[in-house]
């Protein structure tokens, strides 16, 4: 049996709306996080705050869990101003303390750099919440708590989420623009401000989405945590998207790039850096578990064969190199 090009994208196209998050849902994760952000400006008084989105929800590449047990996970960063000399413990605590008063949930865990949020009712998704202070640098740069779980110790470490969504958009910027330009067209009168952001999806955003899940997919029975991590699929494509107009080109250049932008060091460990925050290497933890590394080259060559090389083609238009 033969496929064309055409119709393979059509099939991504529908596979990646049913792994997508529902308006519905996204507009209540949204309220949740806003209503959490409100309480916190009206009823802690000594300190500002600003909290925006990271990860997933704010990148535009959610996916659906594969489970019904398991739930969505929205990040959430929490930048506090005027935390005077708090340590990194101490701005963990403190937040605590403050989602301990706010109390609109079911279930608080501490995580080695957030709290996790779970709630009363069957919402499907619980809220990572990231307490951080800006760095007063020139750019958006923050530091946020780590925890050592072994020695029970927390200490500061840099981080840039507002930069690294900066730097993802510009990846895609020229498709984005033609999305948004379509949508606006399409259904707001050519109004470009009321098209949503989450209305708009670039190749990128889906080839991160279809890879996602065919690492779910891939890692289901995994027990030594050999899974990819979001962040590295995320940086990895995003590196090598080149604003291609469609999926599956897309998917082709970005699973055969991919390994040039991870550098082997001369230790023979690897480095994959975060672009909006140098000092942080988002492999650092192959270092210590050699067999994640094993396992994400693995996946990769599984990926081209499941997705790409089992498909015959017959459009002689494509363009593989």
């Amino acid at each position: 049996m033969t496929i064309s090009k055409s119709q393979i994208n059509s099939i991504y196209t529908q596979i990646v709306k049913d792994l997508d998050i529902s308006e519905e849902l996204f507009q209540r994760a949204e309220d949740k996080y806003m209503d959490m952000s409100r309480w916190l400006d009206e009823n802690i008084q000594k300190y500002d705050f600003k909290i925006y989105q990271q990860g997933s929800f704010a990148l535009g590449t959610v996916i659906k869990p594969v489970s019904d047990a398991d739930d969505y996970d929205l990040d959430i960063v929490c930048e506090v101003s005027n935390i005077f000399d708090l340590t990194a413990e101490q701005l963990k605590n403190r937040s605590y303390d403050w989602l301990n008063r706010y109390g609109k949930y079911e279930r608080l865990k501490e995580k080695k750099r957030c709290w996790q949020v779970t709630y009363l009712d069957s919402m499907q998704f619980h809220i990572d919440f990231l307490p951080s202070f800006h760095m007063n640098t020139a750019d958006d740069s923050i530091l946020i708590t780590d925890k050592d779980d072994t020695l029970k110790t927390y200490e500061f470490i840099g981080s840039n989420p507002k930069g690294y969504l900066d730097w993802f958009k510009d990846r895609m910027a020229t498709e984005y623009s033609i999305q948004e330009r379509r949508i606006a067209i399409e259904k707001y009168a050519a109004d470009m401000k009321k098209v949503p952001k989450y209305a708009v999806k670039t190749p990128l955003q889906k080839v991160i989405q279809l890879l996602k899940r065919h690492r779910d997919i891939l890692f289901k029975e995994d027990t030594g945590n050999l899974a990819p991590i979001s962040i590295i699929i995320t940086t990895l494509s995003a590196h090598a998207y080149n604003n291609e107009d469609n999926i599956y080109d897309a998917l082709w250049n970005i699973l055969n790039a991919m390994p040039h932008y991870i550098n082997k060091l001369s230790d023979g460990s690897y480095s994959i850096e975060n672009p909006s925050c140098l000092t942080e290497n988002f492999a650092e933890k192959w270092k210590e578990h050699p067999e994640r590394a094993t396992a994400f080259f693995e996946w990769i060559e599984q990926a081209k064969l499941d997705l790409l090389e089992n498909v015959i083609m017959v459009d002689t238009t494509i363009q593989r190199h």
